[in-house]
């Protein structure tokens, strides 16, 4: 019966961190920005893209004071639809300094315009910019002879256009309305060879020096590029380890995940990781608090002072007894030879709480086998 009702309070208290948790993309950035009038040097790089002969021949780096990339962009103008008889799009797409879709500004004088020939409402651009913003959008997987729906019979077939054609209708609510080859044209052009570019060049990019100014400034965006980057060259590891630890504990929670998920088994093996690791349990965000320990009960062995910071943050009040459950579970009868733990066990039998009594009764009748 105890141990049912530890194991309905722990569910709880996990249920409890996670529906006060949030998981909004916080390095999302706003539909457009005046990019134009931002400050830093500007760097050209060429891009080759024989389908696409009509937009511009090369990408715009604007650059910080650190020599850190800000954003990308590029200048496109392209045929949208089927058939060449709609109107072209001329816009400016960007990248952050990630090479992540940031915006887009479509030029002043060529506004966007639907299959209806109406201009794009500021409603519209708002619905593109989160179509955009979808890397994993249903359109991936789409040819743009998917988008419509074609009669059945072959000589109604051969007057079709992407003008009088019907968006199929599991896409009408997702894409903006008569924009559908707008849409998609851009959404391709986004996440194509652009963007193949933008990455190459960063990847090209990469030493210590580069690395160690992005950890440095702890720019969210860059922050999240540099860890990938590290886990990609282990040559970097040993230099950068310290400075991915920290960003555990960062308010930003896709930084914070990013540096966590770099931590493998094989890296926390080293006792030290472990105690480091641990201690940001006490200064990360409540998510990322249970996610450490998870990562942590999961390893083979845990360093009897990475578990005695656990429990002391317990004893100390900053962590909750439901988190309390699972660093128990990493107790084995080896770690309560240490008599710092053992201390730690008999202040936790004399908690008000019955459930952590239960569990400091459970820890000493194992130490006693």
């Amino acid at each position: 019966m105890h141990h049912l009702a530890s194991h309905i309070f722990r569910i709880l208290g996990l249920l409890l961190v996670l529906q006060t948790s949030s998981f909004p993309n916080l390095l999302a950035q706003p539909m457009a920005s005046d990019f134009e009038k931002m400050a830093g040097k500007r760097v050209s790089l060429s891009v080759e893209d024989p389908a696409d002969s009509l937009s511009s021949r090369e990408i715009i780096e604007l650059r910080d004071e650190n020599g850190l990339p800000r954003w990308f962009g590029r200048y496109f103008h392209k045929v949208v639809c089927l058939t060449g008889e709609c109107r072209m799009v001329h816009i400016w797409l960007y990248w952050d300094g990630a090479g992540n879709y940031l915006g887009f500004v479509p030029d002043k004088k060529e506004p966007l315009t639907k299959t209806d020939h109406h201009d794009f409402s500021e409603a519209d651009y708002r619905k593109l910019h989160s179509i955009l913003a979808d890397s994993v959008s249903v359109l991936k997987s789409l040819k743009q002879e998917d988008m419509i729906i074609l009669p059945e019979k072959k000589e109604q077939q051969l007057k079709v256009d992407a003008i009088t054609g019907a968006t199929r209708q599991y896409l009408q609510d997702y894409l903006v309305r008569n924009a559908a080859y707008t849409c998609y044209t851009l959404w391709h052009t986004v996440y194509g060879p652009t963007r193949e570019r933008i990455l190459s060049h960063m990847e090209a990019r990469i030493d210590a020096e580069f690395l160690g100014k992005i950890f440095s400034l702890n720019d969210p965006v860059l922050c999240v590029w540099a860890i990938h980057a590290v886990g990609k060259h282990p040559e970097y590891a040993s230099r950068f380890s310290e400075n991915i630890l920290h960003l555990v504990k960062s308010g930003n929670n896709e930084v914070a995940h990013a540096a966590l998920n770099y931590f493998t088994p094989a890296r926390m093996s080293d006792p030290g990781i472990q105690q480091q690791m641990a201690r940001s349990v006490g200064e990360a965000i409540s998510q990322i608090r249970f996610e450490i320990i998870w990562k942590l009960k999961s390893l083979p062995r845990i360093s009897n002072e990475s578990i005695g910071i656990l429990l002391d943050f317990y004893l100390q009040q900053k962590i909750y007894a439901g988190l309390l459950g699972y660093i128990c579970e990493m107790i084995h009868a080896e770690n309560l030879k240490d008599p710092a733990i053992l201390q730690q066990v008999k202040k936790m039998s004399k908690d008000k709480n019955p459930y952590v009594r239960n569990l400091a009764a459970q820890l000493r009748t194992g130490a006693k086998k």
